[in-house]
């Protein structure tokens, strides 16, 4: 069982990855987790291909928070992604690929996967849970594509996590510690335990740990997004394209830094 995450508009490594591992394979199956488009520069393929396997029945597509702007351009409607009508929507027309196919495709995504491999029960969705309810029908599937809570939450989850339940589980007496979620259609209920102190503690320690993050700017993204769509609208050249951005990032880099230094 394959477990493939955002794959957003890199056809080349999806390729890659399918082909190391022998193809796509009939006798074994392939989940995907969303977010097929933006950021990346193979949209439009990444697009056709999905479009191809759709209806193989090994093959399950979640959807992530990117494809409603797929569904609100099938149905003729704008949203409100510019990085998806200045960069991944020209790609799309460019590459001829009809709405039509786009609709089915959107059909045919799920929100969540569960299903049982050995000895161990899987739940899988674009986006993180915050918490599980005792029963999974009561989770919204916004939550599953678009995820629930802020960054900020992290202490209060952990608090949370780590405050044990009383229950106890089919065929034993004694309650102990323990959650449990109940799946519509499975007789058995699907335990997990709360976090320990010990656990908690070797996860901040690599979280401490770590030299480094990796932040998303938002304008900066902007301002690819924007010099970029002229390109794949076939209305610049790569050059000028490459020298717009140059020009335009580092105009807000020193605008940046002009702030730091006022500061």
């Amino acid at each position: 069982i394959h477990h493939i995450g955002d794959v957003h508009g890199c056809n080349t490594v999806l390729q890659k990855y399918l082909s190391d591992n022998g193809g796509l394979k009939e006798n074994e199956f392939y989940i995907f987790l969303g977010d097929y488009i933006d950021r990346g520069i193979e949209n439009a393929e990444t697009v056709n291909f999905l479009i191809s396997i759709k209806d193989k029945k090994n093959v399950l597509m979640l959807e992530g928070n990117h494809e409603r702007w797929l569904w609100y351009w099938a149905n003729d409607g704008v949203g409100r992604s510019k990085e998806f009508e200045l960069v991944t929507r020209p790609a799309l027309e460019a590459a001829k690929i009809s709405k039509k196919d786009i609709r089915q495709l959107y059909r045919k995504f799920g929100q969540c996967a569960y299903y049982r491999y050995e000895e161990n029960i899987y739940l899988v969705t674009h986006a993180g849970l915050s918490t599980l309810p005792e029963n999974l029908s009561f989770v919204a599937t916004e939550q599953m594509i678009k995820g629930v809570g802020d960054y900020n939450d992290f202490e209060r989850m952990a608090e949370m996590a780590m405050t044990p339940k009383m229950g106890a589980p089919r065929g034993v007496s004694q309650e102990v510690p323990q959650d449990a979620i109940f799946i519509p259609g499975v007789d058995e209920p699907v335990y997990y335990y709360a976090m320990t102190q010990e656990e908690y503690d070797q996860f901040m320690a690599l979280y401490n740990a770590a030299e480094g993050t990796c932040d998303y700017d938002a304008n900066l993204m902007n301002i690819i997004t924007e010099q970029a769509g002229a390109y794949f609208a076939g209305d610049r050249s790569l050059d000028d394209t490459v020298a717009a951005i140059q020009s335009r990032v580092g105009l807000y880099l020193a605008e940046l830094e002009a702030v730091f230094i006022s500061v």
